[in-house]
């Protein structure tokens, strides 16, 4: 890919630029041809010195660089570790088996990938933004599924246009187009330039424009389920237990409710919201009227709201703001 086609994707990830915070994979970097093995081994270079300025302001041992080869073995900047599948690490379990597959598919990458990001950001207070710089062969195989693989695991991609290969520069081209949008496409050079003009640092924050910047505090507080059919007496969830449960003094839970629940809930919301916190409410709510759609649970429990009934409403001591979020949900 000697060129970067005239596509700008999406305007949000378009405004988010590498820096000593970005993770570079590259994928086959013994197939690349020399042309882009060149590019490659430039991005290596550079995110090489990153490494060492961090160690400098005393960062050892965090890895920014991976790659993974057709020798179905992934290196961390030179450590080398088997491609285990995803949920079992396991020295006995079998390596990734098909380089075509993307190179997340059966292996722990994204578990290593999201392990270097959270040392790369460890001194920030908000979640690490996962920004991923790929190159390598297989331009319309390995590298197309595997971007799309990483933009649906929530990283950010920045694809090297002339540090991939493929079979022909067609296939190259049409695999540009195809990942306008799932990835910002930058050339060598645009990628080395926007990583000397930041800020090596530990201290550095991510590039976010000021648009993308975080809005409220990374806080949240979680209400759930405090709604009528679960806190108003005579309603589902407060009526006579079953008799396999020892009974409740009949006016126990409401009593409760009132003295103690309530007051302490309405106090802590009047906090978070006077600090800016998000606030969350989950409410037991059916998607259908029917309750189809709950969960076996549910449904074995003998736990149904129907979509719309007022026993779906949180009560009113502690109602929502109208810019809060209530979520609806038909499991525990």
């Amino acid at each position: 890919m000697s060129t970067t086609p005239t596509l700008k994707g999406h305007v949000g990830r378009e405004s988010i630029l590498v820096d000593a915070n970005t993770v570079l994979l590259v994928l086959l970097p013994t197939k690349l041809p020399a042309s882009a093995r060149c590019q490659a081994d430039a991005l290596i270079s550079a995110w090489r010195e990153t490494r060492k300025e961090r160690e400098k302001d005393g960062a050892k041992g965090i890895s920014n660089i991976l790659c993974v080869h057709e020798s179905e073995v992934v290196t961390e900047d030179g450590e080398e570790w088997p491609a285990y599948p995803p949920n079992i690490p396991s020295a006995s379990s079998p390596p990734l088996d098909d380089e075509y597959a993307s190179a997340f598919h059966t292996t722990n990458l994204d578990r290593r990938l999201r392990r270097a990001f959270s040392r790369l950001h460890q001194s920030h207070t908000y979640p690490p933004l996962k920004h991923l710089v790929i190159a390598g062969a297989g331009a319309d195989t390995v590298v197309e599924s595997s971007v799309r693989n990483a933009a649906d695991l929530g990283y950010i991609v920045t694809l090297v246009t002339d540090a991939v290969s493929g079979e022909s520069p067609e296939r190259e081209a049409r695999t540009a187009y195809n990942l306008n949008g799932f990835a910002r496409l930058r050339t060598t050079a645009q990628v080395l330039a926007e990583l000397s003009s930041s800020s090596s640092s530990l201290s550095s924050s991510p590039s976010l424009p000021p648009s993308l910047q975080p809005r409220r505090s990374p806080i949240a507080l979680l209400v759930i389920d405090v709604q009528v059919y679960c806190a108003s007496p005579g309603a589902g969830g407060m009526h006579d237990p079953p008799p396999s449960l020892p009974p409740s003094p009949p006016s126990y839970l409401a009593t409760r409710l009132q003295t103690s629940l309530l007051p302490a809930l309405r106090r802590l919301l009047q906090r978070c919201r006077a600090l800016g916190h998000e606030i969350i409410y989950t409410c037991i709510e059916n998607a259908t009227v029917d309750g189809r759609d709950r969960s076996l649970d549910y449904k074995l429990s003998g736990i149904d709201v129907p979509k719309g009934h007022h026993h779906a409403r949180v009560l009113p001591e502690v109602a929502p703001w109208a810019d809060e979020m209530i979520i609806a949900k038909t499991t525990a």
